[in-house]
């Protein structure tokens, strides 16, 4: 049997608490007209553009909400997703102070989001649930916000290309969102990059077992009509 030491001590628990913070890992970039908007560790930073040669910060947001993996931009919102599993809502009425219009909760490890239409599309690395969700946006309020669609898709970072009333996705499927309520999925070839109308194929063949010797395949692929 093991007998408890009479010097035994209860440590208390320490709430911690951030004093200050600055800086973080840059880890998406959205421009909008002569204004740029990053994602910066558990920020949002505006940078002024109008002069290229004098970079300038035009404000940073408070601390946010773990931390920044995704931004996206659609006319005057500005949504701005989290690590933490939180979808933060801005209006862009002055493009240097972003409004802030409600911060909801989602699945965690949030990794991607595009706008298209005014609807969100959030994708996950999250396995244990659906990858990809839409969110519309007209419906936000201090409080709520209308989930309308899931999808079985997961969607990493930079795997979501909104072009009309389609989502291209990296691992080779094309989402068709004509009405955002019922996405459908179309599987498509496995692209290695898309740019809309067009999607990218390219890979190396060895000609010679015993030697470096190859030649790479390259492909271009049109996605005008999915």
């Amino acid at each position: 049997s093991i007998i408890p030491s009479a010097t035994t001590q209860l440590i208390p628990k320490v709430e911690v608490q951030i004093a200050a913070q600055v800086g973080g890992e840059v880890t998406d970039i959205e421009i909008n007209g002569t204004y740029v908007y990053l994602a910066v560790g558990p920020r949002l930073v505006v940078m002024d553009l109008s002069n290229p040669d004098i970079l300038q910060v035009a404000t940073m947001s408070d601390l946010l909400p773990g931390l920044g993996k995704a931004l996206a931009i659609e006319g005057g919102w500005l949504c701005w997703v989290s690590d933490s599993g939180y979808l933060l809502v801005f209006t862009l009425e002055d493009p240097t102070k972003p409004s802030l219009l409600g911060q909801y909760e989602v699945p965690q490890k949030a990794d991607e989001v595009v706008i298209q239409d005014g609807v969100a599309w959030v994708g996950f690395l999250n396995e244990d649930s659906e990858g990809l969700r839409a969110y519309d946006l007209n419906s936000v309020s201090e409080n709520t916000l209308e989930e309308i669609a899931k999808v079985n898709t997961h969607a990493g970072h930079g795997s979501l290309v909104p072009a009309g009333n389609y989502l291209y996705l990296y691992g080779g499927f094309v989402i068709d969102i004509s009405n955002p309520r019922q996405p459908t999925i179309i599987k498509t070839k496995g692209y290695r990059a898309i740019v809309p109308p067009y999607a990218y194929i390219y890979w190396w063949e060895p000609l010679d077992p015993n030697a470096d010797k190859g030649r790479i395949h390259w492909e271009v692929w049109d996605l005008s009509d999915p």
